[in-house]
């Protein structure tokens, strides 16, 4: 229908003005403007996710949490419900409230299917509150944080600055050098990834797969990335990547 293309066309341009431009209160109030519209059903949990989102980006973690209490109520759907509770662990990540972000962690898993998009991810961010304790975490988050509002740089200073004797410093790294590398930062990229696998052993297969896919995928420097796969073969015999990078290994050879 004319209606569906014009919303289709108005989230669109939505999109551009948030993700490109960083236009966030235009961006805004063309998802409110949707979202407001009884014709625009189909968009409404895209709108609304979008609209908590653009608070977070702003950095304004109360007014997300009362745009989300705004629209809370039973009559919602199932799978607008869920929406919202995701937002809040979200939320609650950024602002490491740690009872409230266990409680709707555990809330959310049970509600959605293991299938779900976003299931391992809840389980993820679960899992660094129970293994950490919120001063380790707090300059991880902080980084997390500054990804989200798309300030990728700072984020990367934030993680580099992390101490090696703090117990998420290898997490830490690992985000580090891949944010480098998709920044096409590769030279720093491939400088820390190589001082961290001379140095330690944590993260170790995580970083050396990454390095060889930087010189693989990246650089197409294929005869480096041939080197790094076969020592990765010959150190991580039973790793779960062993099979696919055999079998790029024969691409690269063919």
């Amino acid at each position: 229908s004319t209606h569906n293309n014009d919303t289709r066309s108005l989230m669109n341009l939505a999109k551009i003005k948030y993700q490109a431009l960083n236009d966030l209160d235009g961006a805004e109030n063309i998802y409110n403007t949707i979202y407001n519209n009884p014709k625009s059903k189909d968009y409404k949990s895209q709108c609304l996710y979008n609209m908590i989102d653009i608070n977070l980006s702003k950095g304004d973690i109360d007014n997300s949490l009362n745009e989300i209490d705004n629209v809370y109520s039973n009559n919602l759907p199932k799978d607008l419900l869920d929406i919202l509770d995701i937002k809040k662990i979200k939320i609650y990540f950024y602002d490491t409230n740690r009872d409230s972000l266990i409680y709707y962690s555990k809330k959310v898993l049970k509600s959605i299917s293991r299938e779900h998009m976003l299931y391992n991810d809840i389980l993820d961010i679960l899992n660094l509150f129970y293994n950490y304790q919120d001063q380790e975490i707090k300059e991880y988050i902080d980084a997390k944080y500054k990804i989200m509002q798309n300030k990728q740089d700072d984020a990367i200073d934030i993680l580099e600055k992390i101490s090696e004797d703090n117990p998420i410093y290898t997490v830490a790294q690992f985000e580090s050098i891949y944010l480098d590398a998709i920044n096409g930062n590769h030279q720093d990229a491939l400088e820390k990834a190589n001082y961290y696998t001379q140095n330690f052993s944590n993260y170790k297969e995580d970083i050396l797969l990454l390095e060889a896919e930087i010189y693989d995928y990246m650089l197409s420097n294929y005869s480096k990335a041939a080197d790094i796969y076969l020592n990765f073969l010959e150190l991580f015999p039973k790793s779960i990547y062993y099979d696919s990078i055999r079998l790029r290994l024969r691409e690269l050879a063919s």
